[in-house]
């Protein structure tokens, strides 16, 4: 996240930059609409939150600042009360490797030194990447690439369809989407180069935010 220009005086004006910047950085179109739809909060409030202390604005909650500053990687205080700069928030910490075989080589079960990498664009803090090294995940992933990603806090079967990084209940790592759900958290699950695999009991699912080529991330340190 760049830093702020100067004036930016009210809690409506620093939302709609860390907002604007927030969709730039990531290449979508500037629109409140579609940030608020995205998000889950209804379009006519989330309009007068971005006019916050000027003339048909409302006051957003400190719990919703929280929310706001979290997904739009600035500081809170900066957001809720101008008290201090947004940091960046473009750098995730390789917490495994993918592409080596059909299993994730996670850092945790391993002497694994991966660190972290900055990416083109700004991602939600509680986002970890993944490293592929290797082909086994071709043609979706490739040799290279960083795959960012997120943990989710409801059950698995909502994202059924989707493309995830999952934890079986015995502790594999799989970068795999949903085919379908079978019951007590059991699954199907596909790739783009193997067999499904039928009866999967999973632990928990990761959102694939995005997979970044290897040209477009940098590793600090």
């Amino acid at each position: 996240m760049p830093p702020p220009p100067p004036g930016l005086e009210t809690r409506g004006e620093r939302l709609k930059w860390a907002r604007e910047t927030y969709q730039r950085l990531r290449g979508e179109r500037l629109s409140a609409r579609a940030f608020a739809v995205e998000h889950d909060v209804a379009v006519p409030t989330y309009a007068t939150h971005e006019r916050d202390g000027g003339e048909g604005g409302k006051r957003f909650p400190e719990d919703l600042a929280e929310r706001y500053a979290r997904i739009l990687g600035v500081d809170f205080q900066w957001l809720h009360r101008g008290r201090a700069g947004p940091p960046r928030n473009d750098t995730v910490t390789i917490v495994g490797l993918v592409g080596l075989g059909d299993q994730i080589q996670w850092a945790e079960e391993g002497d694994l030194s991966l660190g972290e990498v900055e990416l083109p664009y700004v991602v939600d803090r509680e986002c970890f990447g993944l490293e592929a090294r290797g082909s086994s995940q071709y043609p979706r992933v490739k040799d290279g690439e960083v795959v960012v990603a997120r943990w989710l806090s409801d059950r698995p079967s909502n994202y059924v369809g989707l493309e995830v990084v999952l934890k079986t209940m015995d502790g594999t790592y799989l970068l795999k989407t949903l085919k379908r759900h079978e019951g007590d958290d059991h699954f199907t699950i596909g790739s783009h180069n193997a067999p499904d695999v039928e009866n999967v009991h999973i632990e928990r699912v990761a959102e694939v935010v995005s997979i970044v080529p290897n040209r477009q991330w940098k590793r600090i340190g």
